[in-house]
C-alpha cells in the first residue's frame, strides 16, 4: 500500500494522509519536492501531479513532469542522467 502524508510539524498528528484507495482512482503519489504550498509528485513514471499541502486534494498545475526541485524561477527535472530546467509559472 502506498501512503502520502503531510505531517504537521511541532504536533503528533498529520495534516492529511492520501492512500492508494483514496487518491481518485490513482495509486497515492510519490513526492518529489514541495515549494510553496504545493507538493509536487509523481503517479507513474509517465503522470506528474501538483498537491495542495494543507488538504491533500489537486491543484492545477498544468504539469509534465514531476520536479525534484523548486524555486521561484525555475523547476528541475531529472530525466534518465540529465537535469532539465523548466521555467515555473505562477
Amino acid at each position: 500500500m502506498t501512503v502520502a502524508r503531510a505531517p504537521r510539524l511541532h504536533q503528533r498528528q498529520g495534516l492529511w494522509r492520501l492512500e492508494d484507495d483514496q487518491a481518485d482512482g490513482r495509486f497515492a503519489p510519490d513526492v518529489t519536492a514541495s515549494w510553496h504550498g504545493r507538493i509536487y509528485a509523481r503517479t507513474s513514471s509517465t503522470t506528474a501531479v501538483a498537491l495542495d499541502a494543507r488538504t491533500g486534494k489537486d491543484r492545477p498545475a498544468g504539469l509534465d513532469v514531476a520536479p525534484v526541485l523548486v524555486n521561484e524561477y525555475r523547476g528541475l527535472v531529472l530525466v534518465g542522467r540529465e537535469l532539465l530546467a523548466y521555467p515555473t509559472r505562477g
